[in-house]
């Protein structure tokens, strides 16, 4: 019985895992390895834009322009400064998402351990910020409705 919302996506993503769409007679890839490989992108994309604004404001007043610095160009740094914090935080929470569903698969597939593996799965769902999948799951009986009587 599924109690937790990340249950019923973990079941979800071992059904992408082993479910292939079959299109003109080929194999494609699985929409698994669709994601992962989008994951890993994102974490690479997120890395280097992150390097490219924290190094190269600084390297260009630094090293190439030479001159003097004034404030509009300690804004510029800082304000580049920060948007590099906050994509390489990001890209950080990516791969750690990206680290725990494979931990979570893993151990599903190989070992069979299912609670290892939604534990794995609901420390994913945390480093994604999906904090909705970790509530308990509502029932899906709809509740009855109450009538009202009317007065004479």
């Amino acid at each position: 019985m599924i109690n937790y919302i990340y249950e019923y996506d973990f079941l979800d993503l071992l059904n992408l895992y082993h479910n292939r769409p079959d299109h003109d007679g080929k194999k494609q890839k699985t929409t698994y390895r669709r994601k992962r490989n989008w994951r890993i992108i994102g974490f690479s994309l997120a890395l280097i834009f992150a390097v490219v604004f924290i190094l190269a404001p600084v390297l260009y007043y630094f090293a190439i322009a030479k001159k003097t610095i004034e404030t509009n160009d300690i804004t510029i740094l800082v304000l580049t400064s920060v948007a590099g914090t906050f994509l390489l935080i990001v890209g950080f929470m990516v791969l750690m998402f990206h680290v725990f569903v494979q931990k979570a698969l893993r151990a599903e597939l190989k070992h069979n351990d299912r609670t290892t593996a939604l534990a794995a799965y609901r420390q994913a769902c945390k480093w994604a910020l999906n904090f909705g999948a970790i509530k308990k799951a509502e029932p899906t009986q709809p509740k009855a409705k109450k009538t009202k009587k009317k007065a004479n």
